[in-house]
């Protein structure tokens, strides 16, 4: 009689589609409700925190003396962290759905050229630093993936955007530094190089790609590690400015710059799903 009544209970339970029950990792017998096995549909908050490696090519074309074009690269590197929130659709094993992610990049990186110069020239005229560095960032991408009991893989990818600073300053040579006025030099007129400085902040708007693993904590948590490269195209922006020079004249400086960005990420996170969608057996 008891034995039938307990047959009876889990058939109310189950259906001819259930794989069986699950039951928490590393649960003694006795200490743990049983679950089914976890279904990943569902909507979820979370937060990440990871590492940024990635280059800046610059392209710079200045008319000074001379129409010289500098190209250099320089690496960024830095930290970052934000939250994310989506929806998951679990269709037995396939799962997919979309994911918006918010947060800070605390990244950057800077190049010094020292030896810029047109053709011609057997010295440098111009000296430049360049500095890239990033701020909030976001991104809305699609997921897909294929779940195994506690674990997903998946892949991602859509579009981002970056508010980011560039900064340029230069240092180029003069008629005071050159010994100009006549033979011999000024005299009395300091020999101070010609000094220029320009900045551009701009939103940046590109695409990220990447992929993943995400573990299944328990019925409402997960974490995860992922990998995102990120493709910003480039800052650009025209620039002019003039130096006075001490003891008379004035130096110009106008070009155009370029700065392609681009950079990888790991990411470690964690997701709390909203509602937990595992059946409970008694």
């Amino acid at each position: 009689m008891y034995l039938a009544q307990t047959a009876s209970g889990a058939d109310l339970l189950s259906t001819k589609d259930d794989p069986g029950p699950y039951r928490v990792p590393g649960a003694f017998l006795g200490e743990a409700q049983t679950f089914l096995p976890p279904v990943w549909s569902g909507f979820y908050i979370g937060a990440h925190v990871g590492g940024v490696s990635g280059l800046s090519d610059v392209t710079d074309s200045f008319e000074y003396h001379y129409d010289p074009t500098a190209k250099n690269d320089f690496k960024l590197s830095g930290t970052l962290a934000g939250v994310q929130a989506g929806y998951m659709v679990d269709t037995g094993g396939l799962v997919f759905g979309i994911e918006a992610a918010l947060g800070h990049m605390n990244m950057g990186g800077d190049l010094t050229d020292d030896d810029l110069r047109g053709p011609g020239d057997t010295i440098p005229r111009i000296g430049a630093t360049y500095a890239f560095s990033g701020d909030l960032y976001g991104e809305l991408t699609g997921r897909i993936g294929v779940a195994s009991d506690d674990v997903l893989l998946y892949l991602k990818g859509g579009r981002a955007f970056l508010e980011t600073r560039f900064n340029a300053d230069y240092e180029g040579e003069n008629w005071t530094t050159l010994g100009g006025c006549y033979a011999g030099g000024c005299p009395g007129v300091p020999q101070n190089r010609s000094v220029f400085s320009f900045e551009d902040s701009d939103t940046l708007y590109g695409w990220t790609v990447g992929g993943g693993l995400e573990f299944a904590l328990s019925d409402l948590m997960t974490a995860r590690i992922e990998y995102q490269h990120y493709d910003f195209g480039s800052i650009s922006y025209d620039y002019y400015g003039e130096y006075q020079i001490i003891g008379g004249g004035q130096s110009q400086l106008r070009g155009k710059l370029d700065a392609d960005v681009t950079f990888d990420v790991v990411k470690l996170g964690i997701n709390y799903k909203i509602q937990s969608d595992r059946r409970v057996l008694h």
